[in-house]
């Protein structure tokens, strides 16, 4: 799975793990992040490809059902996936369609360029390698200088672009190189996605699935152009947290959000909790998404009861998820990753107070001391948005959410309507919400800027 948007979630407060994980899932109350399969149809071969099949006719109508039904629950983050979304004519009146209640980002190969719409929040192309490595994984000769030249076309566009990268045996030697040229164009970041066994590509498996030596390989070249480069690098598919003690100690472990706070809606309708899985659970033009979301069916995975071997028994369980959890290969629906299904105990020792450490929120009164005496002016960030449409409230930011409560939304939603002077701020508050102490409004608007929601102007 392949979920290109740095991750959507709030904090996670690990201060209280123990020993033992969790015995079911935790998720929010609708999913933060969606990725809608608009179409199959694709001008590229690529030979990892998870799609089922590339000949896809675009039915407008269905497309159009579905963006209403996603507008309608008012899903935080929305990815238009392919195939290849560029040749979707409607493309930009798509985006400006569920823009107003989502942040919106799209994958492409690459390989067309057009101009997109400056309500974009993010672009992802796909960059799997030097010149010969990528158009031998794409099975597009001739491409990769039309790609590069686009992708310079983007940024000059002002899109935040990221690369998208599909980690093979054939290409964990290049991974830094990736990132150079990534950084040359103008690309903000790179996203590594391990290969998956699935879909079209599952008959190359043999010649993709890196071994867990050339994963490292690879992920040795990851923290290398992290620290020479100061480029953004994580990894968009989960990576089981035993499998290396870099993912931690480097700040590149990645959790998989399949069901608690990502899902996948088919060209059709058809609702699924990862790409990677044939398992449906519904269709958002019969059933709201909200209600599929919640529905027991999705038990089957939230559950654990998949959960088998090393992973059973392991006390970052709740937090790592045993990896990638869909593979055509195995005979379960779900399962623990290729890297340890067949472990007896964790490849490497989890360090469980570096977890806690780095995913504590920090004390009121450590974000106290960062808050000024004098008052503050501010504005939001570009594509800040509130949302509390569910009793579950949000502010959602460019790529990712953070929960909040009443307070948060009314504070945000004050500065986004043109009351910005924190004084008055505090006055809003005071009288909405009688007996709140000055302090704990102030140190609200500091988490909101260490958090970059707003910014300060004076």
């Amino acid at each position: 799975m392949s979920q290109d948007e740095p991750v959507a979630g709030t904090q996670i407060d690990l201060s209280s793990m123990t020993e033992q994980h969790s015995s079911r899932m935790e998720f929010f109350r609708i999913p933060q992040f969606v990725q809608f399969e608009i179409t199959y149809a694709c001008n590229s071969h690529c030979v990892f490809c998870y799609n089922p099949f590339r000949v896809s006719p675009i039915n407008e109508k269905t497309v159009k059902g579905i963006l209403s039904s996603l507008r309608q629950s008012q899903v935080p983050l929305i990815q238009l996936i392919g195939g290849e979304v560029t040749l979707i004519p409607d493309l930009n009146d798509f985006i400006e369609f569920l823009s107003p209640v989502s942040n919106v980002t799209i994958v492409s190969n690459g390989i067309n360029y057009r101009t997109l719409s400056s309500q974009l929040a993010g672009l992802y192309i796909s960059l799997h390698g030097v010149r010969d490595t990528h158009e031998r994984l794409t099975n597009n000769p001739n491409t990769y200088s039309v790609i590069t030249s686009n992708i310079s076309r983007y940024a000059a566009d002002g899109h935040y672009i990221f690369a998208d990268v599909i980690l093979t045996s054939q290409n964990y030697e290049e991974v830094y190189e990736i990132c150079r040229v990534a950084r040359e164009l103008g690309m903000r970041g790179v996203f590594i996605n391990r290969y998956e066994n699935g879909g079209l590509g599952a008959k190359n498996s043999r010649l993709l699935m890196p071994t867990l030596a050339e994963f490292r390989k690879g992920l040795e070249q990851m923290v290398r152009a992290k620290e020479e480069l100061g480029i953004e690098i994580s990894f968009g598919t989960a990576i089981p947290f035993c499998a290396d003690t870099r993912l931690l100690t480097s700040g590149l472990a990645f959790s998989c959000g399949m069901g608690t706070w990502f899902a996948v809606i088919g060209p059709n309708g058809d609702f699924r909790i990862c790409n990677q899985s044939k398992r449906v659970y519904g269709n958002i033009l019969e059933t709201p998404l909200e209600a599929l979301w919640l529905s027991p069916e999705l038990d089957d995975y939230r559950s654990l009861e998949w959960v088998t071997g090393a992973c059973s028994s392991c006390a970052a369980l709740s937090f790592c998820g045993g990896g990638c959890r869909v593979d055509s290969t195995a005979e379960a629906e779900y399962c623990p990753d290729f890297f340890v299904r067949k472990a007896i105990r964790p490849i490497v020792k989890t360090d469980l107070d570096l977890l806690r450490r780095l995913y504590t929120p920090p004390s009121v009164k450590d974000t106290w001391a960062e808050t000024p005496s004098t008052y503050r002016i501010f504005r939001t960030k570009p594509f800040v948005k509130v949302n509390d449409h569910y009793e579950e409230r949000y502010i959602v930011k460019r790529f990712e959410t953070l929960v909040t409560d009443a307070m948060g939304c009314d504070l945000v939603r004050l500065v986004h309507m043109g009351t910005t002077a924190e004084y008055d701020m505090i006055k809003y508050v005071n009288d909405k919400y009688p007996g709140i102490p000055e302090a704990v409004i102030r140190c609200m608007c500091t988490q909101f800027v260490q958090q970059d929601v707003l910014s300060v102007l004076s």
